[in-house]
């Protein structure tokens, strides 16, 4: 565990919490930006971490009830980061309820798993939208020269469990 690269995720993931608002997507790209004044970094910088130029994309499911969102950006590790170049995946998802139901052997290869319907919907609703990232940024789960960094909160990081678990 890194607090440096963590607080860097989450200020790239702050997008996927606050949707594609105007702004946002700049603020994010403006977050880990280079810091021109002498002295000073930003939490980016501070990582090791850049974001490639270009990628940092909201990404939606098809059905618009679905609850989650996530946004997707290639990070670069520069020398002595403690993380490995790859893409990084930061989910939101809303839910109504506490405590929801839980679905049975709703996942691949994990018989007998329950995970709350509400949570697997919404990894199922953005799944392919997930899948297709991946692929722009030119980077699988299986990918040894790319990893794949997954983030949330609350809710977004069970999503983000269980699209890490399908992928």
């Amino acid at each position: 565990y890194s607090e440096k690269t963590a607080v860097a995720f989450a200020a790239i993931a702050k997008l996927a919490n606050c949707g594609p608002q105007p702004g946002v997507l700049g603020a994010v790209s403006a977050t880990c930006a280079p810091v021109a004044a002498p002295g000073a970094s930003g939490v980016c910088d501070q990582a090791g971490l850049s974001l490639r130029p270009g990628t940092v994309a909201v990404g939606l499911p098809a059905d618009a009830s679905a609850s989650a969102s996530f946004v997707s950006a290639r990070v670069d590790a520069k020398d002595g980061a403690d993380f490995k170049s790859g893409v990084l995946l930061a989910f939101n998802a809303k839910t109504a309820e506490r405590e929801g139901k839980l679905a049975h052997n709703g996942l691949t290869e994990c018989g007998g798993c329950a995970v709350r319907e509400d949570y697997l919907q919404a990894m199922k609703a953005i799944l392919p939208q997930v899948r297709a990232a991946l692929e722009l940024n030119m980077c699988q789960a299986a990918d040894k020269e790319c990893a794949v960094h997954f983030a949330g909160h609350g809710p977004g990081a069970a999503v983000a469990q269980l699209v890490a678990w399908e992928l």
